[in-house]
């Protein structure tokens, strides 16, 4: 007889993609904001995680015996990531070109652009976590 996981999700932005669900490290389902996802699984145990865009939770290890169910719940906040190396000598590349060639008002522009555009891409980060949801 299997066993049953259930992953829930808090409730977040409508707009937010759904989480890809993957038991042992195969993809079985997504889940979507305030809702569940529902799936079968043999005894023994299993490494349960969440991931989205790349950004993952901690992967969870979840042991099941014949008939039980064992509830999840995943929670996507946003949070902001220090600029690491690669951002620093992005930025850093773009001051010496600008000043190699020159501030004219269109170099401006891209400089910015490319600056601005490097500081959204490495400050955003997804926090994802998923823990084990004790029963009511």
């Amino acid at each position: 007889m299997a066993g049953r996981i259930v992953v829930a999700r808090d409730p977040g932005r409508r707009w937010e993609a759904r989480l890809a669900v993957r038991v042992d490290g195969e993809r079985v389902g997504r889940v979507a904001a305030a809702s569940w996802l529902d799936f079968e699984v043999e005894p023994g145990a299993h490494r349960v995680r969440v991931s989205q865009f790349g950004y993952s939770s901690k992967t969870l290890v979840v042991s099941m015996d014949d008939g039980e169910t064992v509830a999840l719940r995943s929670r996507v906040r946003y949070g902001v990531n220090f600029l690491n190396r690669m951002a620093g000598s992005l930025i850093g590349g773009s001051v010496v070109w600008l000043f190699a060639q020159g501030p004219t008002a269109t170099r401006l522009a891209l400089f910015t652009v490319g600056v601005a555009g490097t500081i959204a891409v490495y400050a955003a980060r997804l926090l994802i976590s998923l823990r084990a949801d004790p029963p009511v």
